[in-house]
């Protein structure tokens, strides 16, 4: 069951969790369509949880070399992907708030033989406009909170 708070109009308070499963990806012929339930380009979203576990990866021949894997209580297998060592800042247990912004992607992309028009609702934290892919987001996203 997805549960919104909404905080003010355009921002909306989710678990990790209700995040992902709010983000829906679906491929119609030659359209990749990836954007949220209830959550729209220019809405802001705040997540709160509780870090579950954190993993830090510096792998030098990765596209991101440096960065951790957050995983929250409320969803202990999927992660959010944040730039460098996350570790030395906040502890598994600790109940943190991460405040992205929705935006809309538009592009095209040969794949194969095939044009694929992408239309895609991201975090504008977490977007790479050069590799038009998700990125990990910067640690100035995430706070802890008190839930």
């Amino acid at each position: 069951m997805l549960f919104l708070g909404c905080i003010k109009k355009g921002s909306f308070k989710m678990t990790m969790h209700e995040f992902w499963e709010d983000w829906e990806n679906d491929y119609r012929g030659e359209k990749f369509i990836a954007d949220f339930k209830s959550l729209n380009d220019g809405d802001i979203v705040i997540i709160e949880d509780e870090i579950y576990k954190m993993k830090y990866v510096n792998d030098s021949s990765a596209l991101y070399p440096n960065m951790t894997y957050l995983y929250c209580k409320s969803d202990v297998s999927t992660p959010l992907y944040v730039e460098g060592d996350l570790t030395k800042k906040f502890r598994e247990g600790d109940k943190i708030k991460i405040k992205l912004h929705i935006m809309k992607e538009v592009y095209t992309k040969k794949v194969g033989d095939k044009i694929i028009t992408f239309e895609m609702e991201v975090w504008e934290e977490g977007w790479d406009e050069k590799n038009l892919m998700i990125a990990p987001i910067p640690q100035t996203c995430i706070s802890l909170a008190k839930i």
